[in-house]
């Protein structure tokens, strides 16, 4: 039987090496460099394909962020958000909307399965906070003139900011500056054009990278 013979890279730690069932001086010399070359280009084409992409994420990031330029309004007429009592110094969080809200960005095909639970674990905390209150403090409350009892009263809840604009150049000027990646996670910061940063979680699904949290929705 012939001697095995080596095709690529030469054996050793982190390489594959292929091997024939015949001596290799056997075969003509251009088509030994014909199967050299197609060895190596299928490994280069295994290590790129490996490779997550920063481009991927901040591509599904701008497309989330396109979606919010048409439909914001509906988006936000969903959002739960705190009612006050009538006749009476109390307030509660209202989340009947809750589940439509969720909807709405899982139907943008941007986000994963796990965003509703990083939405829900936002709003149950505060509404159980609210729910804890006493009638004193809900009446201090009133004395003293209430302000924003959660961060989404206070921000863009999409842009997680005071200072935005929704056009495309405003999202086209977005910029990943931080990245990490483990297997099917990667978590990225993202920079606007007027320099405040965001923090995106994502999951890898189907080739995808979605969205599974972001901004307070962690």
């Amino acid at each position: 039987m012939l001697p095995f013979s080596e095709l690529g890279p030469w054996p050793g730690k982190g390489h594959i090496a292929w091997r024939l069932p015949f001596h290799t001086s056997c075969i003509p010399k251009q088509l030994r460099q014909f199967f050299i070359s197609i060895g190596f280009l299928t490994l280069l084409s295994a290590q790129i394909q490996a490779e997550p992409s920063s481009q991927e994420l901040l591509d599904t990031v701008k497309g989330f962020y396109t979606w919010v330029q048409l439909y914001e309004k509906t988006i936000s007429a969903l959002e739960p958000k705190i009612i006050n009592v009538p006749n009476s110094t109390r307030f509660y969080l209202d989340t009947t909307t809750q589940q439509l809200f969720i909807n709405q960005f899982l139907s943008t095909g941007y986000f994963s399965s796990e965003f509703p639970l990083a939405v829900a674990r936002y709003y149950t905390r505060y509404k159980n906070e609210f729910e804890a209150l006493t009638q004193k403090e809900f009446d201090q409350y009133a004395q003293d003139g209430r302000g924003p009892m959660m961060e989404v009263e206070d921000m863009d809840i999409y842009f997680c900011a005071q200072e935005y604009e929704y056009t495309s150049d405003f999202i086209n000027g977005l910029k990943i500056v931080k990245t990490s990646f483990s297997g099917d996670r990667a978590v990225a910061t993202l920079e606007s054009p007027y320099k405040w940063q965001t923090e995106f979680h994502f999951q890898r699904k189907n080739n995808r990278w979605l969205i599974s949290g972001y901004c307070v929705y962690q």
